[in-house]
């Protein structure tokens, strides 16, 4: 198990096919806006995987460093979807990973 603070690119791939149609939601979490969406979109028309894959690696790349997984599994539990970082086994107890991570 990698530490909270380690990157959080490598499960990019992993979850985007378990986020699916919630990426939106997701996207806003982490300040996306509208316009960013938009464009996700219209980039990667038609597969909601590869836009949800986009939209994970354009967040990525704009907070550099600071895309850990410790952000990133806070983020999946905001945005109700505590389950993909259950799933991929992001935390290795879900109230420790609950108490670590939220406020």
């Amino acid at each position: 198990m990698d530490e909270p603070d380690s990157s959080a690119k490598k499960y990019n791939s992993k979850i985007a096919k378990d986020i699916g149609t919630d990426w939106k939601t997701l996207a806003r979490e982490f300040g996306m806006d509208q316009r960013d969406i938009n464009k996700i979109i219209a980039n990667k028309n038609g597969s909601v995987d590869d836009q949800c894959a986009q939209m994970l690696s354009t967040y990525a790349s704009r907070k550099g460093r600071s895309y850990t997984k410790k952000a990133l599994v806070k983020a999946l539990f905001k945005s109700g979807l505590r389950f993909v970082a259950e799933d991929h086994r992001m935390c290795k107890v879900v109230s420790t990973c609950t108490l670590n991570i939220l406020p």
